[in-house]
């Protein structure tokens, strides 16, 4: 904006987000009195879409404005009058300003790629060792997914004042090493400094390493190789004449570590995470839902390489039914989004549902979520890993035996199998209180948790995903 502004080619009006109706025919007038003139409209969606009558008024007298341009300007010739606006969520721009001929062109400028931010670091001032700061930058622009220039300019200014400090706080032992920047202040500042298009967006998920995952190997396994390969080896993808999968659906049984898979694979590869939840996508204000999800994905692709994970998927993608407008709206705008009106290049989309059999079958079709990984219950060695996992914990007796445990809780869940120790210490500790007794952890306390903890899990509830996936691979081949 600040280079059509000092472009020369007329008198330049600005418009700012304090404005009031009333001065749109003032400043419209005024750019008709001086032409050639520009009108200038920096944060649109402030000036017309705030939730108050000012905002209602200002986008009524701003249509208005520009339907008489196009009344009062000459067929062909070139206009003598440019408006110019910008906005960060064109989402939130009134459907009336977009009616045809008030604003003639949409002009999307997207976030920096990997190889402008790099030209973008190296034209900015880090005081970097000669040496070494050609692989810092490149390093650094590969890190920075989602980074506008500000950003970067911002992140810059950050790392300088680290770098200072610290050579302020060493400055008296003359070492070289305090002359130059370095990577701990390019990493503090990268911890402060986050992407302001991700501001309210969580992207990092809680910290889970696939090692604190007990069991599940073939799906640990077959969940990277899915993900990992398409966004870590595009290249490698293409030469073999491999398609990437869109979508990954995880089903299985409650608390078997759908969500912590998920959360270990994003904590593993690095990559932006957009972590949702189905059932708070659902909105009481009509076409929210939607834009949140447009919303989520336009981010998504802005941020590339990421993740977006849906949670409890079957809250938005269930079957369409009679009398769920808001819920069949969204599945639409999903399907939408998912069937590449814009590519979805660099965005893998996870998502995970207890209840596989309510969703609605076009959300399984090619090119959706095409892959299907069923997360059983764990079987005897997953079950043997999460109690080893858990214990490590505690303070356990000598007497506790943990394959013997892993044996007697066939069937159970790891959700059930953490609450089964949580429930041996809540036991040990009222013990504790009522008695000065060891604080110990035995093989009693476990084995008297698995009375308090049920099984969930039937084989009726095990044999219906399995008649489910059978039916949809009859269903979608």
């Amino acid at each position: 904006m600040d280079k059509i502004a000092n472009s020369g080619w007329g008198k330049i009006y600005e418009i700012d987000s304090n404005v009031k109706p009333a001065a749109f025919k003032s400043t419209f007038d005024g750019a008709k009195l001086n032409q050639p003139s520009i009108i200038i409209i920096d944060d649109l969606e402030s000036v017309v879409s705030k939730d108050d009558s000012i905002s209602h008024d200002n986008a009524k007298a701003l249509g208005k404005e520009l339907d008489n341009l196009v009344k009062n300007q000459q067929s062909n010739s070139l206009p003598r009058i440019l408006v110019i606006a910008a906005a960060q969520d064109a989402g939130k721009i009134p459907i009336s300003l977009k009616k045809r001929g008030r604003f003639t062109a949409d002009i999307l400028l997207p976030l920096p790629d990997a190889a402008a931010r790099k030209l973008i670091l190296r034209s900015l001032d880090f005081p970097l060792h000669s040496s070494a700061r050609e692989e810092a930058l490149d390093k650094l622009g590969d890190r920075t997914h989602a980074y506008s220039a500000q950003d970067l300019v911002l992140l810059q200014d950050a790392a300088n004042e680290y770098f200072e400090d610290r050579a302020e706080a060493n400055c008296w032992d003359g070492s070289e090493e305090h002359c130059h920047m370095n990577q701990e202040d390019i990493e503090r500042a990268l911890l402060v400094v986050r992407p302001t298009a991700m501001h309210d967006i969580t992207l990092q998920p809680p910290k889970v390493r696939w090692e604190e995952i007990g069991g599940q190997k073939s799906v640990k396994n077959e969940l990277r190789e899915a993900v990992e390969t398409p966004l870590l080896f595009p290249e490698l993808m293409k030469r073999v004449g491999a398609s990437a999968k869109k979508g990954i659906l995880m089903y299985g049984p409650p608390g078997c570590s759908k969500t912590l898979s998920a959360q270990a694979m994003a904590t593993e590869i690095g990559f932006n995470f957009f972590a949702v939840k189905g059932a708070e996508l659902l909105n009481m204000y009509v076409g929210e839902s939607e834009r949140q999800v447009r919303d989520i994905f336009a981010r998504a692709r802005a941020a590339s390489p990421s993740i977006i994970f849906f949670d409890e998927i079957e809250s938005i993608g269930s079957k369409r039914e009679g009398g769920r407008n808001n819920g069949v709206n969204v599945l639409t705008t999903l399907l939408n989004e998912m069937d590449g009106i814009e590519t979805l290049k660099g965005v893998m989309v996870l998502a995970a549902t207890n209840k596989p059999q309510a969703l609605d079958l076009a959300l399984l079709r090619p090119g959706r979520f095409d892959k299907l990984l069923y997360v059983a219950p764990p079987d005897l060695t997953g079950r043997e890993e999460i109690l080893r996992i858990r214990t490590r914990k505690m303070d356990i007796a000598h007497d506790v035996n943990i394959v013997e445990l892993a044996k007697l809780t066939d069937g159970y869940s790891g959700a059930e199998l953490v609450s089964i120790c949580s429930e041996a210490c809540d036991t040990v500790i009222r013990k504790c209180r009522e008695a000065n007794l060891d604080l110990q952890v035995h093989m009693d306390d476990l084995l008297n948790a698995t009375k308090v903890v049920k099984r969930q899990i039937t084989p009726e509830l095990v044999k219906g995903y399995e008649k489910w996936a059978a039916g949809i691979r009859g269903d979608t081949d």
